[in-house]
């Protein structure tokens, strides 16, 4: 391990201090606004790294960073549902108009799916589920979508740094190469979506249409 990050290493917490610091970080970078600022998965990829050396545990990390972002996703949508019309207008959120508008794109083009796709589309991490609840998006179909997301973000971030976790050059490397794999597998699913809904505006009327229209001929 690289000189600094042996005095990193010695200079973290230990024990439950530590563990409530890795759900923080998770729930924070979820949270409306506040996750824009926060590097959370940057950070939490690096808490897999210290665990392949030896800092803490990888399962209960999975389990915090899952469920941190969870909470955070689960709260900014409360917010929204709740208060939203009023906060959208507040300047701290007023700054971040773009993401905000594209996240209500999202939304309107895709549904709840975008809570999915949300999680691992940076910028508007922290923006989606506030605007899934100002657009009053069915509770269940939130916390379905929200739950599978925070589980696969929860477990491929921190076991990437375990899993290449012998050289923080190498994290950092992969770090970035499954930011492009996740964005490919999103914009080839983004592109089925769409293919779908114009092969089905373009399907001719079925057999079953043309039937009644000859009977009442």
């Amino acid at each position: 391990m690289e000189q600094w990050l042996q005095q990193f290493y010695s200079a973290l917490p230990t024990g439950p201090l530590y563990y409530l610091a890795i759900w923080l970080i998770a729930f924070l970078e979820s949270f409306l606004v506040i996750g824009i600022i926060v590097p959370g998965s940057v950070l939490i990829v690096f808490s897999g790294f210290l665990a392949a050396n030896g800092k803490g545990d990888i399962a209960i990390l999975i389990t915090l960073a899952a469920f941190g972002a969870f909470v955070g996703d689960f709260l900014s949508y409360w917010i929204g549902a709740r208060n939203g019309g009023r906060l959208v207008r507040h300047r701290w959120v007023n700054n971040y108009q773009h993401s905000l508008r594209r996240s209500f794109s999202l939304l309107r083009e895709h549904g709840a799916k975008t809570i999915f796709f949300g999680r691992f589309l940076g910028p508007l991490r922290p923006f989606v589920p506030f605007a899934a609840g100002c657009a009053h998006m069915r509770l269940d179909d939130f916390l379905r979508y929200a739950l599978v997301s925070a589980v696969l973000w929860g477990f491929a971030y921190p076991g990437l740094g375990y899993a290449v976790g012998t050289s923080w050059q190498r994290v950092q490397v992969w770090s970035g190469r499954l930011g492009l794999i996740v964005g490919v597998g999103l914009i080839l699913c983004l592109a089925g979506i769409a293919i779908q809904r114009w092969a089905r505006k373009e399907a001719p009327p079925s057999d079953k249409t043309s039937s009644r229209d000859d009977d009442q001929d």
